[in-house]
C-alpha cells in the first residue's frame, strides 16, 4: 500500500467518524425539540456497561462474518479493535447523550 493510499484512508476513517459524532450530536438537538432532555444524561458509569455489551455484539458479528484463522491468526486485531469500540462507545454515549 502506497503512502497517498494510507493518508486518503486515514482522511476517509477520519471523516467518517467526524460523520458519526455530528449525526448523534444532531439526533440530541432534534430530539430535544420532542422530548425533555432536561435530565443529565449517562455518565461514564452507566455508559461502559452500554459499550461493552455493544463492542461485544459487534465484535462477535465480525468474528463470525471474518472467516478462517480468526481464532489464531486474527485474534490480537479482534481483542485490540473491542477496546476500541468499548472506548469510542464509551465516550460516545456519555459525551452525547
Amino acid at each position: 500500500m502506497e503512502k497517498q493510499d494510507k493518508i486518503a484512508l486515514i482522511a476517509i476513517f477520519c471523516l467518517l467518524c467526524a460523520a458519526t459524532f455530528a449525526l448523534m450530536y444532531l439526533v440530541k438537538i432534534v430530539g430535544g425539540w420532542f422530548f425533555d432532555i432536561d435530565d443529565l444524561g449517562y455518565g461514564f458509569k452507566e455508559a461502559l456497561p452500554i459499550a461493552v455489551i455493544l463492542s461485544f455484539v459487534i465484535i462477535t458479528i465480525f468474528a463470525l462474518f471474518g472467516g478462517d484463522g480468526i481464532i489464531f491468526g486474527e485474534i490480537p486485531f479482534m481483542i485490540a479493535g473491542f477496546f476500541i469500540f468499548v472506548l469510542f462507545f464509551t465516550i460516545s454515549l456519555a459525551w452525547l447523550y
